[in-house]
């Protein structure tokens, strides 16, 4: 006989999966023909920027470039200093098990050194590890049940849970073209030698079903001024970038994660009079944003019946409870003595940083690693530049409330800043300043039953009383289910208040037919 079920469908968000794949993009840059060869490398830079990701059949395609800078000294009468930009493209397939077109991918990726060898003095072999981490998430239906309707004598156990609503994953493409003008105490540019582009300041507001995501784009150069003595300058400014992303339905109670992702980045000189005192800087980010709410379901987890065999047949699903990502900022403050130092000055300071390790604790990831600092610096008085490296330890712990040990997160570092104070002529004070991505998740597993009926078996004789003693682990549900009674018959011949029990605690367990005897057994 079939038992007829209270049943509801609700959506949710199911983790699918984690993976981590390394790929090598390799290439060449040719110095052109209007410069000199190469004596020596100063300094190599490099940008990744993702134009494109598309999600198949257990798959993930990526198209893009890395950006490579490349300052040099030149192989002519004056060793000069020159400077090299160009791209390599790449399109990379990352096998996904059981990901598709709807699959949510949260995505972060790291490239910690770039290995290159001259070819003739005009040619650079390029080779560049990325290491991508993944994790993949898909809204999906289930069906529970929240109740039975045609059986008095059916015991069920009812639970509540929090879980994560389903995600909705939505974006926007910020493009920025601006011209902008040099600061006053600049020197008109010559070449451009280095550039590049950070994302700092993040902020959202949610408005009438949309997202206001804003943030600043950081962008700095080095150059070559035009002048006699080739001076070597710096330059900073700082971009809004503003996207309105629309999502029907979100409130302020909803949980919204925001991502950007550079997918082009250019600087160029911009003349006028035959000089340039201005830059024209263009960039395609595109702004992805996740967001869920947290809900609370109520839903049957255990049947049974006293006096009948049951036949379920169930489905056991993870689904997602809470999704986890936060970034922390730290930083690292290192006083350094550089002899290189004495009589120089200071162009650019920058870095790239190695993650070495990291350990999952209840409430806390603990990192360590390397910095890789690169000083970039001329002589006093001179067009000479030079680029310094030192390595910098670090050990930390950030605190991350609901993280536990049974996790696997995404942990992802990287520089947003890097300042700097002389003290002294080879004195340096070095300010990192570091931000710590932690995506991952907590599942639970909810019982959706896809059958359930009465059976004709028939059902085992029990004792007329049992006399049992609590062990560890059991619960009043268990072993009334075990036992072939109910929760509220054993409280009530052991004048239980509650449903609470210890271990060693002595039970008594009536057949429960046998209730109207009860008095005399006590």
């Amino acid at each position: 006989m079939c038992t007829e079920t209270i049943n509801e469908t609700i959506n949710v968000c199911k983790y699918i999966g984690y993976e981590k794949k390394t790929r090598t993009i390799e290439g060449e840059v040719v110095i052109q023909d209007i410069k000199p060869d190469i004596l020596s490398i100063v300094k190599i830079s490099k940008k990744i920027c993702i134009a494109k990701k598309t999600i198949e059949d257990n798959k993930v395609r990526l198209d893009g470039t890395v950006d490579i800078c490349i300052v040099y000294i030149a192989d002519d009468e004056t060793n000069s200093v020159r400077g090299v930009n160009s791209q390599i493209g790449f399109s990379e397939v990352l096998d996904f098990k059981g990901i598709d077109e709807k699959t949510i991918l949260k995505m972060k990726y790291s490239s910690n050194k770039v290995e290159y060898k001259v070819i003739n003095g005009r040619k650079i072999s390029i080779r560049c590890p990325i290491t991508f981490d993944m994790k993949a998430f898909k809204n999906c239906d289930v069906n529970i049940i929240k109740g039975i309707t045609n059986d008095e004598k059916m015991q069920f156990q009812k639970v509540e849970k929090n879980i994560c609503g389903p995600i909705n994953q939505s974006n926007t493409n910020v493009e920025i073209k601006e011209n902008i003008k040099l600061n006053d105490e600049n020197l008109p540019i010559s070449e451009i030698l280095d550039s590049s582009i950070s994302i700092k300041n993040k902020e959202y507001k949610i408005s009438y079903n949309k997202i206001l995501a804003k943030a600043e784009a950081c962008v700095k150069i080095i150059y070559i001024a035009d002048n006699e003595k080739q001076n070597i300058e710096t330059f900073e400014t700082t971009l809004p970038v503003m996207g309105f992303i629309d999502v029907d339905g979100i409130n302020e109670n909803n949980e919204v994660v925001i991502d950007y992702e550079i997918k082009d980045f250019s600087v160029r000189p911009v003349y006028q009079d035959l000089q340039s005192n201005a830059i024209l800087i263009e960039s395609d980010i595109d702004v992805t944003t996740y967001s869920y709410e947290t809900r609370n379901i109520e839903l049957v987890t255990d049947f049974y019946t006293p006096n009948s065999i049951l036949k379920v047949e169930n489905e056991n699903i993870n689904i997602l409870k809470r999704m986890i990502d936060k970034e922390d900022k730290i930083e690292i403050i290192q006083d350094l003595v550089v002899p290189e130092l004495d009589n120089t000055n200071i162009l650019n300071i920058d870095g790239a940083i190695e993650l070495n390790e990291k350990n999952i604790l209840d409430g806390k990831v603990a990192i360590t690693g390397n910095i890789d600092v690169n000083i970039f610096y001329a002589k006093n008085d001179s067009h000479i530049v030079e680029n310094k490296k030192l390595e910098l330890p670090f050990q930390q712990v950030i605190k991350i409330d609901d993280i536990n040990k049974n996790m696997s997160p995404i942990v992802h570092i990287h520089i947003e800043d890097i300042e700097y104070k002389k003290s002294g002529e080879n004195q340096l004070q070095v300010v990192v300043k570091l931000v710590v991505t932690i995506i991952s998740d907590e599942e639970i597993e909810i019982n959706s039953v896809t059958k359930l009926e009465v059976s004709d078996e028939k059902v085992p004789d029990m004792p007329s009383i049992v006399i049992y003693y609590v062990k560890h682990g059991d619960s009043l549900w268990n072993i009334a289910k075990k036992f072939r009674s109910t929760v509220d018959y054993i409280k009530e011949v052991n004048e239980l208040k509650d449903d609470m029990i210890y271990s060693g605690q002595r039970l008594l367990i009536p057949r429960l037919y046998e209730k109207d005897s009860v008095s005399s057994l006590m």
